[in-house]
């Protein structure tokens, strides 16, 4: 009888583990200027009526805590990113959760890593020696962010560079993230975060203070935008898809004289589809539930010019995203 009991021990201890297996977690980031993509080397307005022109855009993210399943918390150790203007897919490891329901980080490096030795570090880890340098130094510690450009007051020569380079165990900025569209796929969960530059710079004046490295009232107030504007936020439903449109077909073209698209479509073995159409800042704007599998609907009818995205789901199965695609939009 013990022998029995000892078994039936180790085999649910062995269900245990297996219900709480890890799941590896990827960030995908995409950078905005308002609504627009964010690229170097393209012409922007900043609220102070400001062109301007990035050149560099480098930022480090440390101290993540992922909040899963009825308000757990899971703390990532030794967890550092770099990201660049690029953006992109990031991993932050395997983490034990079923369901992600926030992320919270720190734009920066936590206070021990930051004034450590980026030489001891091999090539391709976030921390290690960069070009063009993410290092000030051990006294100063790692360059949080740097963001270059070039700033125009109105004639357009783009004359006067700009410098903000973020140094300093103060400028350490929380960031707390909502999770409501996270997507499983074969790489894992992915959470998709938009980064609004605009919203970062905002009230920055790159003409008066251009070149800054280091601290000061202009570097806080930079860094205050984080917490006070919203420069991070999980993009809304909008992720790239691991299993694309199957036994399907989707045509969109756009209406003569109208500014709105007609999609044309056929989806084999479903009962249902939901049309879902966001802005490039990830926000739902417009959605079109329980269609018939087979047949053509008229999305954007009133929204206005731009580029939209479309997802297509399964209506009858939890709303699996089967299709994705995107359309502009011009009056």
């Amino acid at each position: 009888m013990y022998k029995n009991i000892a078994l039936l021990l180790i085999c649910f201890a062995c269900f245990s583990v297996a219900a709480q297996a890890g799941q590896y977690l990827n960030l995908d980031f995409k950078h905005l200027f308002n609504d627009a993509k964010f690229e170097l080397n393209t012409e922007y307005i900043n609220n102070n009526g400001h062109n301007l022109k990035f050149t560099r855009l480098n930022y480090y993210l440390s101290g993540f805590t992922i909040t899963h399943d009825g308000g757990q918390t899971t703390t990532l150790k030794d967890t550092y990113l770099l990201v660049t203007e690029k953006g992109g897919l990031q991993s932050l490891g395997e983490v034990e959760f079923t369901n992600i329901e926030g992320i919270s980080f720190y734009v920066g490096v936590d206070k021990y890593a930051n004034h450590g030795d980026p030489a001891q570090y091999p090539n391709k880890h976030p921390l290690s020696l960069k070009s063009p340098s993410m290092h000030w130094g051990w006294a100063a510690g790692y360059i949080f962010t740097a963001l270059d450009g070039k700033s125009d007051t109105g004639d357009k020569s783009f004359n006067t560079n700009f410098e903000y380079h973020v140094v300093g165990d103060e400028f350490y900025s929380a960031v707390n993230i909502t999770s409501k569209n996270a997507v499983k796929g074969i790489n894992g969960v992915t959470v998709s975060v938009s980064v609004d530059v605009a919203q970062w710079v905002k009230d920055a004046d790159f003409v008066a203070n251009s070149i800054i490295h280091g601290g000061g009232p202009y570097i806080a107030a930079f860094m205050k935008n984080i917490i006070n504007n919203p420069v991070f936020f999980e993009t809304q439903g909008f992720n790239n898809i691991d299993n694309p449109l199957r036994d399907g077909e989707v045509k969109i073209g756009c209406v003569p004289g109208a500014y709105c698209a007609n999609m044309v479509y056929t989806f084999a073995n479903l009962p249902f589809i939901s049309v879902y159409v966001y802005n490039i800042s990830g926000q739902l704007v417009e959605l079109q539930p329980k269609l018939p599998a087979q047949g053509q609907v008229t999305i954007a009818n009133n929204l206005p010019s731009g580029r939209y995205f479309i997802k297509i789901t399964d209506a009858a199965n939890n709303q699996r995203a089967i299709h994705q695609s995107s359309v502009t939009l011009v009056k």
